[in-house]
């Protein structure tokens, strides 16, 4: 049981917490790469004249790792604990 002038140590609410908050221009942000990638991806259908398979096939896949890289990026930048913080996550 917890004295009533000692302050408790448990969290209010458990679970993990956001190291950081979610920053205002992440909406912006998760537009921009959305376009992006549309436009990368339909980058091979629409070229004049068309490329063959293998090369199309390979721009799709290049768009893909160009855009998972980017999300990578950004969820280790959102993701990363504030510093100074005591959160060994």
């Amino acid at each position: 049981m917890v004295h009533p002038q000692q302050p408790s140590t448990t969290p209010a609410r458990p679970g993990r917490r956001r190291a950081t908050p979610v920053p205002v221009a992440a909406p912006a942000f998760a537009a921009a790469l959305a376009a992006l990638a549309f436009l990368l991806f339909c980058w091979p259908f629409v070229m004049s004249p068309a490329p063959s398979f293998e090369a199309a096939t390979s721009m799709v896949f290049a768009a893909w790792c160009a855009v998972v890289g980017a999300l990578w990026l950004v969820a280790r930048a959102v993701g990363r604990p504030a510093s100074g913080s005591d959160e060994h996550a």
